[in-house]
C-alpha cells in the first residue's frame, strides 16, 4: 500500500490491520453508439481545466489528489475495466 502523499502520516489500511483496496472517483460516460468528437469535447475541457495550476492547488487544499484525472477515454475504459474486473 502506498500512502497518500496529502496525508503522509495516516496510516493505510493495512496499517491498521485491514486488508482491502479502496477507491473512489468518477468519470464522464456516454451512450454507446455516441460521436468520437461529441464524446472527446468535454472530456478535453476537463483535461485543460485540470492543467491550470490555480484549479490543481485548490483541489490539492482541499485534501483532493487529482493525479488520475483528466485521462484520455481509452486510458480511463482500461482502468474502468480493471477496476471492475477485480
Amino acid at each position: 500500500p502506498q500512502r497518500s502523499p496529502l496525508r503522509p502520516g495516516t496510516p493505510t489500511g493495512l496499517g491498521w490491520g485491514l486488508d482491502f483496496e479502496g477507491i473512489s472517483g468518477s468519470g464522464l460516460f456516454a451512450p454507446a453508439g455516441t460521436p468520437a468528437p461529441v464524446f472527446r469535447r468535454p472530456c478535453t475541457v476537463t483535461a485543460a481545466a485540470l492543467s491550470h495550476p490555480q484549479l490543481r492547488s485548490r483541489f490539492s487544499a482541499m485534501g483532493q489528489d487529482i493525479s488520475q484525472m483528466g485521462m484520455p477515454p481509452e486510458m480511463f475504459q482500461r482502468f474502468y475495466s480493471a477496476e471492475r474486473a477485480k
